[in-house]
């Protein structure tokens, strides 16, 4: 992954591949600050910047139903919903040994239409 900030312009470039025996996937995408449409970070500014985690839900298993799990999180995102603009280029290519899931993701019509950029840190907690 690159992040290079030059001026206000920030500019992202991730390439990655996952594989196991016969499977393949491929990602990869380049574009500027200025394409992302929507930013969002919880929890607020402050406890944001200071590295502090929020409570955000309660989480209770179906093998421990008496039992209630806090999640903690702290996320920033960010979303790119126009991937035609010429400063956005995205790709995802699948190599699958079931057939029908090798023609849903190379079909040429199913193209990406929403970039979604997350970074999450998680911690559960039992009380």
């Amino acid at each position: 992954m690159k992040f290079a900030l030059e001026g206000s312009d920030a500019e992202v470039s991730t390439k990655w591949v996952a594989s196991n025996t016969g499977d393949e996937v491929k990602f990869s995408a380049e574009y500027s600050s200025a394409a992302i449409t929507f930013r969002s970070r919880f929890p607020g500014t402050t406890a944001y910047l200071n590295c502090n985690l929020a409570h955000s839900t309660d989480v209770i298993y179906r093998s421990l139903p008496t039992q209630t799990f806090a999640l903690f999180d702290r996320t920033q995102a960010a979303a790119l919903l126009d991937l035609t603009r010429r400063d956005v280029q995205v790709s995802l290519r699948v190599r699958h040994h079931d057939p029908d899931i090798n023609a849903m993701f190379n079909d040429p019509e199913n193209q990406p239409y929403l970039l979604f950029e997350l970074d999450r840190v998680m911690r559960f907690e039992r009380p």
